[in-house]
């Protein structure tokens, strides 16, 4: 029961931290006369690239003090970057707009799994 109270206060908080981002980013751009545009996106992108930053500083004090991390740090890089591409394609095929060619597929195919097999022989 414990845990499903803090799973509630943190969801809370979460929602409150985001909402008051949100408007002091608002603030910003209107301060500074800034699109709302350019001032959400640029959030955004922090945002995103954030925790991939965070462990990689970890992963850097860390290393310096005798402990192995690249390994860490490496697949956090990759995850994030197959994950946030997965949910875009995702989410772009639920919507059915995604308008491509049997060609393109082949050679966009092609290009992700030779991505994969490089960064595996890089990482061997």
């Amino acid at each position: 029961m414990l845990e499903i109270i803090i799973l509630l206060l943190a969801l809370a908080g979460l929602w409150l931290g985001a909402e008051l981002i949100v408007q002091g980013a608002l603030g910003i751009s209107r301060y500074f006369k800034i699109s709302e545009l350019f001032v959400g996106l640029t959030i955004l992108a922090l945002g995103t690239d954030l925790p991939e930053l965070f462990i990689a500083i970890t992963g850097a004090v860390k290393k310096l003090g005798g402990i192995e991390t690249s390994g860490l740090v490496i697949g956090n890089a990759i995850g994030s970057s197959l994950s946030q591409i997965a949910l875009i394609l995702g989410i772009v095929a639920l919507l059915g707009i995604l308008r491509i060619s049997k060609r393109e597929i082949n050679r966009d195919g092609l290009m992700a799994v030779a991505s994969v097999a490089l960064i595996f022989i890089l990482g061997l």
